[in-house]
């Protein structure tokens, strides 16, 4: 198992000197939302994205929490 992390910020083809010397966004989105968290088209179709995890959305653990969440409960309704 191998973890690699990026700082984009100090990538020369992804950022400007902007970008360099901007301030980060202190206000983070809202993700989670509760329809997203059920299965649509009769139980065949389910969200395991990090924008559909009420926790940590938009991160790496959202992605982590709602992957085992939706697993945990596609196993429980089979």
């Amino acid at each position: 198992i191998r973890y690699a992390e990026l700082n984009w910020q100090q990538e020369k083809f992804t950022t400007n000197h902007e970008d360099k010397n901007r301030v980060l966004a202190t206000d983070h989105p809202q993700y989670g939302h509760p329809l997203l968290q059920e299965p649509q088209m009769q139980n065949r179709l389910w969200w395991a994205v990090t924008e559909v995890s009420p926790k940590e959305g938009g991160y790496l653990e959202g992605a982590i929490f709602i992957g085992q969440t939706v697993a945990q409960r596609i196993l429980q309704t089979n």
